[in-house]
C-alpha cells in the first residue's frame, strides 16, 4: 500500500474542511478515508456525527490528530428505540423512509456548527456532504461556503442513476421485459443494460403519489446545485464517463473529483492482528484458494436463502468464510461436520480489507456494493457478484461486461419463497459460480485482468498519480474560492 502523500504539508493548518457522512456504515467508512487523507495534507477536518455514532469514528481516527469530532443530537424516531441512529439499527430496511426524515431534522443543529465556526473565524474551506443530508445545501448558501456533495457510488453508477431518473417516465422504458434492453437517450454504454439491472426502487420513484419522490427530488435539487461531486474512483477506472456526470450540476465549473480509491492513501487497516481469528484461520490455508464471502451490512438476506449459500460453498468444495448478519440463523442440520475445517462462518465484525490483502483468498462472493469493488480491486481479487439492493445490480453489470473483473450469479434462476422467506439464489448456481470464478478460464482472465486494474489503482493514489493529482487540484481550487 502507497505512503501518505506529503507534498502540500505546506498548507498552513488553518485550512479546514467540514464533512458530514450519512449515518450508514457503507457511507461513513469511505469518508473516513477521505478525512485521513486530507488530515495528511495537513488540513484540519472536522467530522458531522451523532452520539450514537461517534465512539466507532473515534476509533477510527484515534491516529489523526488534525481529526476533530463535533456531535450533534439525532431526533428518536416513532415506534423504533432509542437510539437509533445508524441504519444498522433499523430492524428493516422498510424503516428507511422514517429514517430519512429524521435526518432532515439536524438542519437546525447543523446551521449552529457553522454558527460556531464563524463566530471563531475557522469558517471551512467546503462542507462534504454525503447526497443524503440534501439540507446542507441551504446552510452552506447561508455562510457562502461550497457544498461538495458524495454518494458512494462510481462515476458510471450515478451516471446511469441520473440518466434513467431523467427518462424514468419513458413508456418504453417502464413498459419494458426485464431482459429487454434499455436505451437511455444521449447515453452510450459499454454493455447492454437491461430493465432488471435498474434498482426497483428507481422505478417507483417516477410515481408522484409515491412519498419517497417528493424527497428524493428535493436530494436531486440538492446535489445539481453544489459545487461538485467527490469520487471514490480513478480516472484510469471511468473517465470516459466523467463528462456525462459534470453535465447534470449547474454551478459553472462544477467538477467530478475523482480521488479513489481513498483507503489506499493511508497504510491503515485498522485492528489488532494477532486477535484475528479469521486471519489465523487464513494462515493456514492455500494462497490464493479460499473465497471470501459477505453481502455487506444493509441487505435483509432470508435465513432460508442463508441456508442455500452455505450449502453451495460446502458443495463447491473450496474452503471459504461466509459472514453472516442474522441474529437468528443458524448452521441446517448435518452441515456442521461438513463445514468443520472447510469454512469459517463469522458472525462478528470482521475486517474486510485485512482479509482480502490476505495471499489465501483467491475470489469474493460479494453483493457488489461500490466500496467492496474497490476493494477487490485494489487487493487483486476477482468477484463472483450477487447484488442484493441499491445500486448494487449496476455495479454487478459494470463489474462483469464492463470492467471484465468478475463472473456474476445467475439472478432469479432459481427464486421461490417459503413463508416470508425468499430464496433467489439456489445452492447448486453457488456451487457452480464459485467453481467458475476458481477453476474457469474465464475466471481465469477475470483474475488477470483484476490484477492489472489494481497495480493501476495503486499508481493513481502515488505522487504525480491521476488521483492524487486530482486531490491536490481539488484543494487548491478551493483554497482559490476562500480567497
Amino acid at each position: 500500500m502507497s505512503s501518505p502523500p506529503s507534498s502540500l504539508s505546506t498548507k498552513p493548518k488553518s485550512h479546514h474542511v467540514v464533512i458530514f457522512p450519512f449515518m450508514s456504515q457503507g457511507h461513513t467508512l469511505p469518508l473516513l478515508d477521505l478525512s485521513k487523507s486530507l488530515s495528511t495534507l495537513n488540513l484540519t477536518v472536522t467530522i458531522i456525527t451523532t452520539p450514537a455514532n461517534a465512539l466507532q469514528i473515534q476509533r477510527s481516527i484515534c491516529r489523526y490528530p488534525n481529526i476533530h469530532l463535533r456531535q450533534i443530537p439525532f431526533p428518536p424516531i416513532q415506534e423504533l428505540p432509542t437510539p437509533c441512529e445508524n441504519t444498522n439499527d433499523l430492524p428493516s430496511m422498510s424503516y428507511l423512509p422514517q429514517f430519512f426524515a429524521a435526518t432532515t431534522e439536524l438542519q437546525e443543529p447543523f446551521d449552529q456548527v457553522l454558527q460556531d465556526m464563524k463566530d471563531s473565524g475557522s469558517l471551512p474551506l467546503c462542507v462534504i456532504s454525503d447526497f443524503f443530508l440534501g439540507f446542507t445545501l441551504g446552510t452552506c448558501r447561508k455562510f457562502n461556503v461550497p457544498r461538495v456533495v458524495f454518494h458512494g457510488m462510481g462515476v458510471l453508477s450515478m451516471v446511469i442513476t441520473k440518466y434513467f431518473i431523467m427518462h424514468a417516465s419513458d413508456h418504453h422504458i417502464m413498459n419494458s421485459g426485464s431482459q429487454e434492453s434499455v436505451q437511455l437517450p444521449g447515453l452510450t454504454l459499454p454493455f447492454s443494460l437491461t430493465k432488471v439491472d435498474i434498482p426497483e426502487a428507481f422505478f417507483h420513484l417516477s410515481d408522484p403519489d409515491n412519498p419517497m419522490t417528493q424527497f428524493f427530488d428535493e436530494l436531486g435539487e440538492s446535489e445539481t446545485n453544489s459545487w461538485g461531486v467527490i469520487v471514490n474512483s480513478f480516472a484510469e477506472l471511468e473517465n470516459e464517463q466523467v463528462g456525462n456526470l459534470e453535465s447534470f450540476y449547474k454551478q459553472e465549473g462544477a467538477k467530478a473529483w475523482c480521488f479513489g480509491p481513498l483507503f489506499l492513501y493511508h497504510d491503515d487497516l485498522d485492528g489488532e492482528v494477532e486477535s484475528d481469528e479469521t486471519i489465523k484461520w487464513l494462515d493456514e490455508h492455500e494462497d490464493g484458494y479460499v473465497v471470501y464471502v459477505s453481502f455487506g451490512t444493509q441487505a435483509d438476506v432470508s435465513n432460508l436463502q442463508l441456508d442455500e449459500i452455505i450449502h453451495g460453498l460446502e458443495m463447491s468444495n473450496h474452503p471459504f468464510i461466509f459472514v453472516v448478519r442474522s441474529k437468528t440463523w443458524i448452521l441446517p442440520d448435518g452441515l456442521e461436520g461438513k463445514v468443520k475445517g472447510k469454512g469459517l462462518v463469522a458472525r462478528e465484525w470482521v475486517n474486510q480489507r485485512r482479509i482480502l490483502s490476505h495471499k489465501a483468498i483467491g475470489g469474493f462472493l460479494s453483493h457488489c456494493g461500490w466500496n467492496s469493488v474497490l476493494e477487490s480491486i485494489s487487493f487483486r481479487v476477482p468477484l463472483l457478484v450477487c447484488p442484493m439492493m441499491a445500486e448494487q445490480p449496476l455495479n454487478a453489470r459494470i463489474v462483469v461486461d464492463g470492467f471484465g473483473i468478475g463472473l456474476e450469479i445467475p439472478r432469479g434462476g432459481t427464486i421461490s419463497k417459503v413463508g416470508d422467506e425468499i430464496v433467489a439464489v439456489g445452492r447448486g448456481d453457488i456451487c457452480k459460480g464459485v467453481n467458475e470464478l476458481m477453476n474457469s478460464e474465464q475466471g481465469m482472465r477475470a483474475r488477470e485482468k483484476v490484477k492489472s486494474l489494481g497495480e493501476v489503482a495503486e499508481q493513481a493514489v502515488q505522487k504525480d498519480g491521476s488521483s492524487y493529482k486530482c486531490l491536490t487540484e481539488f484543494i487548491d481550487a478551493l483554497t482559490k474560492v476562500a480567497n
